[in-house]
């Protein structure tokens, strides 16, 4: 009887684990191909955006892309992992670069957050402000940074050790192997960026509201929306959403020594993964402009493509 229970049990979690392995397979095909085309298109001209904003854009876009192109690292480590039961070299790398990508993210949301910011609610000093050199300098900071705070991680055998999780599937930092470390790399990477995040996209919710009452009143107002600024408020609420679960189970097991449920494990700790797709829908994919020009680029090369064809004929 016990060897029944012990043989069932096993063959759910190896169920459980084809399907997380599904999930994970589908969620990076999608992140990969919808970042893809977003850099594809922000490469031109898009009508309304600066060309800060379509820098920083791209440098959100190339993070998301490298933390779908990631995954495959975390795969190959929870098959070597879960087959051989040892410790593989792919864990390492995939914890490091998994924490590069995805803290480049989160400073290029900062990014776009404070050139939003300045656009919206200080356009006469934009051009003295966001100049190319602190457009480069923000740019800079959000691909140079992440790689100097993770850096300990790239220290054999030091004070921060990473662990293989068969909850999530991931290769990450083990926040209980130096409690100081994690805390304080939150405290530099989270706390700072959630809260100008959340302070400028509450500034540019109040100002759009306070147009929109005055268009409604009558009054003269801008003639032309800027259309990289449609984001505002969503962005705070998504960020929220996909990152305070995980940073809450990541500082609550490093602290308590107490693992939580596997799939709630699993769901905290891939949603980041997922807003890497979603950052894509609500910053590229509902703006009309961005929209318009994809379909112009796609006509483009529809008809280029149909003439070669036509000409080879």
């Amino acid at each position: 009887m016990m060897h029944e229970n012990r043989t069932s049990a096993v063959m759910l979690e190896d169920e459980a684990t084809r399907v997380k392995f599904s999930l994970i397979v589908a969620l990076s095909v999608m992140v990969v191909a919808s970042n893809l085309l977003v850099i594809f298109v922000l490469c031109s001209a898009v009508p309304g955006w600066s060309r800060n904003s379509r820098y920083i854009m791209i440098s959100l876009a190339v993070a998301d892309l490298g933390v779908g192109l990631v995954v495959p690292l975390n795969l190959s480590a929870s098959a070597e992992l879960l087959v051989a039961n040892r410790r593989s070299v792919f864990c390492e790398v995939a914890a490091f670069f998994n924490g590069v990508f995805f803290t480049s993210s989160i400073y290029s949301l900062t990014c776009i957050s404070i050139e939003r910011y300045v656009a919206v609610l200080r356009p006469l000093h934009y051009g003295s402000i966001v100049t190319a050199k602190t457009r480069s300098v923000l740019i800079a900071a959000a691909w140079l940074l992440p790689p100097l705070v993770l850096a300990p991680l790239c220290v054999p055998n030091g004070s921060v050790s990473v662990s293989f999780s068969s909850a999530s599937l991931t290769c990450a930092l083990d926040y209980a192997s130096n409690v100081t470390y994690s805390i304080v790399l939150t405290l530099l990477v989270y706390f700072p960026c959630c809260s100008i995040i959340t302070v400028a996209n509450v500034q540019l919710w109040r100002a759009a509201h306070w147009h929109a009452r005055n268009m409604r009143r009558g009054k003269e107002s801008r003639p032309h929306e800027d259309a990289a600024t449609r984001v505002l408020l969503p962005v705070v609420l998504l960020f929220y959403t996909l990152w305070s679960p995980c940073v809450f189970i990541m500082i609550y097991t490093g602290v308590t020594k107490i693992k939580v449920n596997q799939w709630i494990e699993f769901l905290s700790m891939w949603l980041p993964v997922f807003g890497s797709l979603l950052d894509c829908v609500i910053y590229f994919w509902i703006n009309r402009s961005f929209r318009q020009r994809f379909q112009e680029m796609i006509t483009m090369l529809c008809k280029k493509a149909l003439g070669r064809e036509i000409g080879t004929r």
